[in-house]
């Protein structure tokens, strides 16, 4: 048996954008078994792929005893091909010590000074390129971090020609993947029905939409002059969000929260924006898959999961953010982008609006 371990410990969207290669890397290599080690909440999604065979669940927040059990866990096989691309130390100090025939990783860069004077290059997570060049990995990619970044460096692509030592099957306008639950499909189903939606805008909101000017107190004004502006229903989604603005949310819009038994909200639907809360993961890639369009501020999953339906994604950003997010841009599907600020002011809801009615109508 040949024996493949990824690490990716970080966040669900991360880990979609190269499920793709996953799957494709399972295939390429004869009796194949793949392990991924994410965190303990990805690993609910990542054990419904049919091409994963094993999860191992790792946090950073783990007592010494879990991660010492972890790590043993991890080391007592012998390994066909080990990938860590998450950046993350753990997944570093096991590729170290891990019985692999090929051990890939990618090295993220950053400019760093000391007293301020002095300027340096620095490579996480261990500072000198050589340690994971030549005593961690076989073969290495180096992605520049954010605030070091000068020109787009589309990481999607990186990852893929990282992976070229293996196969060279994957492609970056292949989608991605992420697997479908048939009862959540039925259940959305059933609720774009109740309410009447057939085509509709679905704008996810998160921490990232409070830099535009007043939307903590007026953010109903900007979803209402986008509805007015595209003339087409609204699924407003919400998960977890604890932000001040949701009070707001929740006063101007109908809300249905999936924990809660609020039904008699759907009966006799009549209104042209609605805002679901809480909706479950597999539940929510089914409403966007639903959906004509899809506007966020650069949700990671919300983008990267359009990479796996091939929904119309637009993104919401500040000028200042455009280079770093285009290194995320998947490339598997239809991508606009409209701008809330420019270099030298915050856009009124007007100008917001009067963009994404050119990129939808």
């Amino acid at each position: 048996m040949n024996n493949i371990i990824w690490f990716r410990t970080d966040k669900l969207g991360d880990f979609l954008i190269h499920s793709h290669l996953i799957r494709d890397t399972s295939i390429s290599i004869s009796d194949s078994y793949t392990t991924v080690v994410c965190s303990p909440y990805n690993e609910k999604i990542i054990k419904e792929y049919d091409f994963i065979d094993e999860t191992i669940p790792y946090h950073k927040d783990f007592s010494l005893y879990q991660k010492t059990k972890t790590l043993l866990r991890i080391l007592r096989r012998n390994y066909h091909t080990c990938v860590a691309i998450d950046g993350k130390k753990f997944s570093y100090f096991c590729s170290l010590f891990a019985k692999s025939q090929n051990k890939i990783g990618l090295v993220y860069r950053v400019k760093s000074s000391f007293l301020g004077f002095f300027k340096y290059t620095r490579y996480r997570p261990f500072t000198f390129r050589f340690i994971s060049k030549y005593l961690i990995f076989d073969h290495i990619k180096v992605m520049t971090g954010r605030g070091s970044l000068h020109e787009i460096e589309h990481l999607p692509s990186i990852y893929i020609s990282l992976l070229e030592v293996i196969q060279k099957k994957t492609k970056n306008t292949d989608s991605y993947v992420f697997p479908l639950n048939k009862h959540s499909e039925e259940y959305i189903a059933k609720l774009l029905n109740k309410i009447k939606y057939k085509e509709f805008l679905l704008i996810h909101l998160d921490e990232k939409w409070v830099d535009i000017h007043n939307f903590n107190t007026e953010c109903h004004k900007l979803i209402e002059e986008i509805q007015q502006s595209i003339n087409m229903k609204i699924v407003i989604t919400s998960f977890n969000n604890t932000l001040s603005y949701m009070k707001n949310i929740r006063k101007n819009f109908a809300t249905y929260n999936y924990n809660n038994d609020n039904n008699l909200i759907l009966e006799n639907f009549n209104e042209n924006i609605i805002h679901l809360e809480d909706i479950p993961i597999f539940e929510f890639e089914r409403l966007i898959f639903n959906s004509m369009h899809v506007l966020s501020c650069h949700a990671g999953f919300v983008v990267q999961v359009c990479g796996a339906n091939s929904s119309h994604v637009i993104d919401l950003l500040n000028s200042y953010d455009c280079m770093w997010y285009d290194c995320w841009v998947p490339y598997n599907t239809r991508y606009s982008r409209a701008l809330k600020s420019d270099n030298k002011r915050k856009y009124s809801y007007t100008e917001i609006a009067d963009q994404i009615k050119k990129i939808i109508v």
